[in-house]
């Protein structure tokens, strides 16, 4: 927990998770020309997750969600199978983008150096 958030580890990628009842606003006229909000539950759960750019609300209908939960647990391991996979071929990108830079940089030194000499 962090923030008041609830996160886990999935394959070495944080999911961030929720879970909250769902709550019904009705206006209500207060009486002095201005409308006050009045709130309800629902008895209606809702289970949020969060993986970088992909987020999924669950919600109690005909099938609760203590029923979907491994149809849920399946959805966020797939997302951050697929986060890892994207992270790993990001960070083999940047490796292999910093090694041609450090070749470059050597190869203009070496070209000042020889300038440098004649």
């Amino acid at each position: 927990m962090r923030n008041h958030e609830t996160y886990t580890m999935i394959e070495g990628e944080e999911v961030q998770m929720t879970l909250r009842e769902k709550v019904k606003r009705v206006m209500v006229p207060s009486g002095h020309g201005w409308q006050t909000a009045d709130y309800s539950l629902t008895n209606t759960l809702i289970f949020k997750v969060r993986i970088s750019y992909h987020e999924v609300e669950w919600k109690d209908d005909k099938l609760p969600i203590e029923k979907k939960l491994a149809k849920i647990l399946a959805k966020m391991e797939s997302w951050a199978l697929q986060r890892k996979e994207e992270r790993l071929i990001r960070e083999k990108r940047w490796r292999e983008e910093e090694e041609l830079e450090k070749l470059r940089r050597a190869y203009q030194e070496k070209k000042r150096e020889r300038i440098g000499h004649v």
